[in-house]
C-alpha cells in the first residue's frame, strides 16, 4: 500500500524503482534523483508501449505495470532531461498533477510545450528552475565578482514562447517556478491571461528581462498570489524595484503571505526600509524578505 517514495538514485535506487514497477505499487508521490539514463528508464517502465532509451538503443517493452496512479513526480538534477525524455515520462503518468524538474539540465521551450500538451489542465504545480552549468573559467552561473551576470543553457532557454504555450493550456496552474528563465513582460501577460485566477505561487528569481510595469500588471492580474519570489530578479528600470512597485505588489494581492525581495548584487532595488516596515505593520501576516 506504499503511496509516497523518495529515492536518492544509485544502484539501490535502480533496484527500488524496478521493484516498484514490477509490483505495480500504487504510488502517488515519487521524488527521484536520476543520476543516469538507466535509472530514468526504470521510472517509466510500463506495459503501455515501447520503452525508448534516448541515449543508447531501443529497449523491449517492460513487464512492469508502471505507476498509473502517480500524481506527483520530482526529478532532481537529471542532467539529460531532454524534451523527448520528459515527454515519454509524462505519457506514462496519466494522472500527474505536480511536476518538479528542479536543476534538471536541458529544460527549454520544447519541454514546456510537451508538458502543456501531455498534462494540460491537470497541471497544478510546476518547478522548472533549470540547471545553468558553469562558465568556461569554472565559475558557477550567477553573479560574478565583477558584478556581471551570465547564464549557460545547453538546449535553449525557457522564453516567452514556452510560457505562453504553457499558460494557454494549463489553466488550473497554482504554483510555478521559472527562475533563471529568459522571459520578459510578455510571459507575465500570458500567465495573467491563462492562469491568473488560479496562480497562488510564483518564483521569478534570477529573471532579468522584466520591468516594474510588468510586475505591477502581474500583481493586478493574479490577485490570489500567496507566495511571490523575486530574489535577485533584475528589473529593467533605472531604479529597479521601487517603493511604488512594492506597494502595488502588496495591495494588489490581499492574500499575499510571503514576498521575497532579497538580492545578492548591489544596485538592483531602490525601495526604502521604512516602506517595508510600514507594510509589515499594515499586514501582520505578511513576511517580506529583503
Amino acid at each position: 500500500h506504499l503511496e509516497d517514495l523518495e529515492v536518492v538514485g544509485g544502484a539501490l535506487g535502480d533496484k527500488v524503482l524496478r521493484a516498484v514497477s514490477d509490483h505495480g505499487l500504487p504510488l502517488r508521490t515519487l521524488t527521484f534523483c536520476p543520476r543516469d539514463e538507466n535509472a530514468l528508464l526504470e521510472l517509466v517502465a510500463s506495459p503501455m508501449g515501447r520503452i525508448v532509451d534516448y541515449f543508447r538503443d531501443p529497449l523491449p517493452p517492460s513487464r512492469g505495470r508502471g505507476m498509473p496512479l502517480l500524481r506527483s513526480l520530482s526529478l532532481y538534477e537529471f542532467h539529460k532531461a531532454t524534451p523527448a525524455a520528459i515527454a515519454e515520462v509524462l505519457r506514462l503518468c496519466p494522472m500527474l498533477e505536480t511536476l518538479s524538474l528542479d536543476e534538471c539540465f536541458g529544460l527549454s521551450d520544447n519541454t514546456l510545450a510537451a508538458i502543456a500538451k501531455l498534462v494540460g489542465s491537470r497541471l497544478v504545480q510546476l518547478d522548472a528552475h533549470g540547471w545553468r552549468g558553469k562558465h568556461p573559467d569554472g565559475t558557477p552561473s550567477g553573479f560574478r565578482t565583477d558584478g556581471s551576470y551570465w547564464c549557460l543553457w545547453q538546449h535553449g532557454p525557457i522564453t516567452d514562447l514556452g510560457i505562453a504555450e504553457l499558460a494557454a493550456t494549463c489553466d488550473h496552474l497554482a504554483s510555478l517556478d521559472i527562475g533563471g528563465s529568459e522571459i520578459t513582460d510578455k510571459a507575465l501577460e500570458a500567465l495573467t491571461r491563462g492562469c491568473g485566477r488560479s496562480l497562488t505561487g510564483l518564483c521569478l528569481r534570477d529573471c532579468h528581462g522584466i520591468t516594474s510595469a510588468g510586475l505591477i500588471s502581474l500583481a493586478e492580474g493574479c490577485p490570489h498570489l500567496v507566495h511571490l519570489d523575486l530574489c535577485d530578479t533584475v528589473v529593467s528600470h533605472p531604479s529597479g524595484i521601487t517603493d511604488e512597485v512594492v506597494y502595488k505588489l502588496v495591495h494588489s494581492c490581499p492574500t499575499l503571505k510571503e514576498l521575497n525581495l532579497m538580492r545578492f548584487a548591489q544596485g538592483m532595488h531602490s525601495y526604502h526600509d521604512n516602506t517595508i516596515e510600514e507594510l509589515r505593520e499594515a499586514r501582520p501576516g505578511l513576511k517580506i524578505f529583503h
